[in-house]
């Protein structure tokens, strides 16, 4: 009976203030776990890049103190 009210009272417009806050902190909660995934996926790509430089860097270097 409550969820039909509840619909009743969504269908006349009026909007029910804890409902609004509850899915608030729910989007809130899902951006920032977007957020987290993100953040670590970008780290890992940099962390990556950064490993491909350095090992090219170190094999040219290692390359140039070989005798010719």
């Amino acid at each position: 009976m409550k969820i039909g009210v509840m619909a009743l009272r969504q269908a006349q417009g009026r909007i029910d203030a804890e409902q609004v806050r509850r899915e608030g902190d729910r989007f809130i909660e899902n951006l920032g776990q977007a957020l987290t995934n993100h953040q670590k996926k970008v780290t890992e790509r940099t962390e990556s890049r950064e490993s491909w430089v350095h090992i090219a860097m170190v094999n040219l270097m290692l390359k140039r103190l070989q005798p010719v």
